[in-house]
């Protein structure tokens, strides 16, 4: 778990094998509630005219938002993505981006969270997420 002094505590959720072959980056929370990760898209994920895999983007965003999630939530709740929408507003390149979480609302079987996707500043992609659940 990481962030910095009076920000949630952040869960590792995908630190092993899995996370490191779909090179999910660190997420730290920030002191607004927000959930931060900032990550370099290695030359493989490049595609068409240089262009970062939005299949890539969206896990990114999945993970952003199931940690923004899980921290909410804590340990004695699960939770699936029941709804996942990404709008791809211009193209990612190689350079790096930064992938911020915020939830929006959290109720007694769902969670919303806003993900919003930008290289320097400029947005690329926005995202909402719909998380069900599941208290053990």
């Amino acid at each position: 778990m990481s962030g910095p002094p009076g920000a949630a505590a952040v869960p590792d959720l995908w630190s092993g094998a899995l996370g490191r072959r779909l090179a999910l980056p660190e997420v730290t929370a920030a002191a607004d509630g927000s959930f931060v990760a900032r990550a370099e898209p290695d030359a493989d994920l490049l595609g068409q005219r240089e262009t970062v895999f939005g299949g890539w983007l969206a896990c990114v965003v999945d993970h952003v938002a199931g940690v923004a999630t899980a921290a909410h939530l804590g340990s004695a709740a699960g939770f699936l993505t029941a709804d996942l929408r990404v709008r791809f507003v211009r193209p990612v390149d190689g350079k790096p981006v930064t992938f911020t979480a915020v939830p929006r609302g959290v109720g007694a079987r769902l969670v919303d969270v806003a993900v919003r996707v930008e290289q320097f500043g400029v947005l690329c992609c926005q995202a909402e997420l719909t998380q069900v659940i599941s208290r053990g």
